[in-house]
C-alpha cells in the first residue's frame, strides 16, 4: 500500500495574495509590469511552499512583503 500523499497547507495561503495584485492592478494601485514581477515571486513561494523547502507561515510572512513592495512601487522588475 502506498503512504499517502502529505499537501503542504501555504499554497492556499499565496494563492490569496495572487488575488490581491490582480485585484491592485484593477484599481491601478500597481502598474502591470510591477503586477507580472509580483505574480512570478509569488508563483515561486507557492512552488517551494508545496515542495515543502518553505514553511507556511514563512510563505504567507513573504508574500505580504512582495505584495506590499508591489504596491509601494519598490519590487525590482527583472
Amino acid at each position: 500500500m502506498d503512504a499517502p500523499t502529505i499537501v503542504p497547507v501555504g499554497s492556499p495561503i499565496v494563492e490569496l495574495f495572487l488575488e490581491q495584485v490582480a485585484s491592485a492592478e484593477q484599481a491601478g494601485r500597481v502598474t502591470p509590469a510591477m503586477a507580472v514581477t509580483a505574480r512570478g515571486r509569488l508563483y515561486d513561494l507557492q512552488a517551494k511552499t508545496r515542495q515543502g523547502g518553505l514553511l507556511p507561515h514563512e510563505a504567507a510572512r513573504r508574500a505580504a512583503q512582495v505584495v506590499s513592495m508591489a504596491e509601494r512601487g519598490v519590487l525590482d522588475v527583472e
